[in-house]
């Protein structure tokens, strides 16, 4: 798993405001196997797979006394359709 992470925060001139960026990715193997033969309502699965599981995120952030913004964005990289790997109907689960 690797998972690498920059940010930068600074006040405006007068102090009254605090801005933020940030910017992450987030890089792990998901193996599945005979673990979902223990989620009610799941599919055994009978054959392994290995795939590499892969994102990038960024945010934004503004704070003062009166107001609070924040807004983030996560975006997959990896063509992989979790679900269907995990064989679990309808549900997405990444741990």
């Amino acid at each position: 798993m690797v998972l690498t992470s920059l940010g930068y925060q600074w006040l405006n001139g007068d102090r009254s405001w605090m801005f933020g960026l940030n910017a992450d990715n987030d890089s792990r193997p998901v193996n599945t196997g005979d673990v979902d033969t223990y989620i009610k309502g799941a599919n055994s699965v009978s054959d392994n797979h290995d795939v590499f599981f892969s994102y990038v995120a960024s945010g934004l952030e503004a704070f003062s006394n009166s107001w609070n913004f924040n807004a983030y964005a996560q975006v997959l990289i990896t063509d992989v359709e979790i679900a269907s790997i995990l064989k679990i109907p309808g549900e997405i689960h990444i741990i």
